[in-house]
């Protein structure tokens, strides 16, 4: 769920104002896809639903395979990443078609995004064969972090005093997710931070070549993904070769059909889940979208300690307060404007807002 959010967040969250009608039914409309056609709150439950859903049983299958890796003491993290690349790959396709003209996209940018989109994912996949499940998922929602390290030192950016106050919360709140994973894990590896941090890297690498290639190109979304993922297949097939992951996780999976058919449903759901948030990104922006993806990491977690069950830490909780305080502080602070709409008026005098 990391797709050029920066490109794709619009100032005026949107709305197309049509007038109800017809058009507005769900029901007509969702055969052909034309979201646009739909009411906004329509628009919202189709696609947060889905969002939710889809990213819920990710992370549902995810943890399962990974357990069952571990397990049987499987190290196939570039494998399981091949997996969900190709699975992508044939999804995306029948969103990529083409615009009109016939014009076509260069492949050399777009196979550089796919391989730092590898990087992000393969790191991922990899640290959770040595990480809880949750670190994991918390790991990787600061990628604020690094964007803000590359800014500083590489672009020379100035941030405003909200966003270095999000950056200390966020790193409180993964100094709280490795002291907890190293007491209540007897098999806590350490080589699993650097992991994980690798794949937060790339993923702030990926929002940023993502937003040039829409500007220099002006791909479709569905055109972005195609040649992303492809590309990245074809990059993790001989990624998989070098590690000698590729006949190893061949013959795994033959002889494991349920590992497999459980490595291509979660590899689906990512895909699907991808695509619903690229709708809700696209038709509400930023704010909106975080909220409804940090309201879904927590329920994730906590599925993650109801559904496999695991060593508990006090320090997992106060962990997760901060890192999602952190996120949102940061988006609420560059969509103050669109924040503060949503606020109640005792909330803004309260605040000492002046409500436009």
């Amino acid at each position: 769920g990391m797709v050029h959010a920066q490109r794709l967040a619009p100032e005026s969250g949107g709305a197309t104002g049509r007038p109800s009608g017809p058009k507005d039914c769900p029901s007509k409309a969702a055969g052909r896809w034309d979201v646009d056609q739909w009411s906004k709150t329509s628009v919202y439950l189709f696609a947060a639903s889905g969002c939710w859903f889809f990213y819920l049983l990710y992370g549902y299958l995810q943890e399962g395979v990974t357990r069952a890796f571990k397990e049987d003491q499987q190290q196939l993290g570039w494998f399981m990443t091949a997996s969900q690349f190709g699975v992508s790959t044939v999804v995306s396709f029948a969103q990529g078609h083409r615009k009109k003209g016939g014009r076509a996209l260069p492949l050399t940018p777009f196979a550089v995004n796919g391989l730092i989109a590898v990087l992000s994912m393969g790191f991922s996949n990899t640290a959770c064969l040595f990480l809880n499940y949750p670190t994991q998922v918390l790991f990787r929602s600061c990628k604020l972090i690094p964007t803000m390290l590359l800014g500083a030192l590489w672009f020379r950016q100035r941030y405003s005093w909200q966003a270095y106050v999000s950056t200390a919360l966020l790193l409180q709140g993964l100094m709280m997710l490795t002291y907890a994973d190293q007491q209540v894990m007897p098999d806590f590896d350490l080589f699993g931070v650097p992991l994980i941090c690798m794949s937060i890297t790339a993923g702030a690498f990926v929002a940023n070549y993502q937003e040039m290639l829409f500007k220099t190109y002006q791909p479709t979304e569905g055109e972005l993904l195609m040649y992303t993922k492809g590309s990245g297949f074809v990059i993790l097939l001989l990624i998989c070769q070098g590690t000698g992951q590729l006949s190893p996780g061949i013959v795994y999976t033959r002889s494991h059909p349920p590992a497999l058919g459980r490595m291509l449903l979660w590899a689906l759901a990512a895909s699907l889940g991808e695509l619903f948030q690229m709708v809700l990104v696209k038709h509400f922006g930023g704010l909106v979208t975080v909220t409804t993806t940090v309201t879904r990491q927590i329920v994730t977690i906590y599925l993650s300690f109801l559904v496999y069950p695991k060593p508990y830490s006090h320090w997992y909780p106060l962990a997760a307060v901060s890192i999602f305080g952190g996120i949102l502080l940061n988006v609420v602070h560059k969509n103050w404007d669109r924040a503060r709409a949503l606020l109640p008026e005792w909330l803004l005098q309260a605040l000492k807002v002046k409500a436009e």
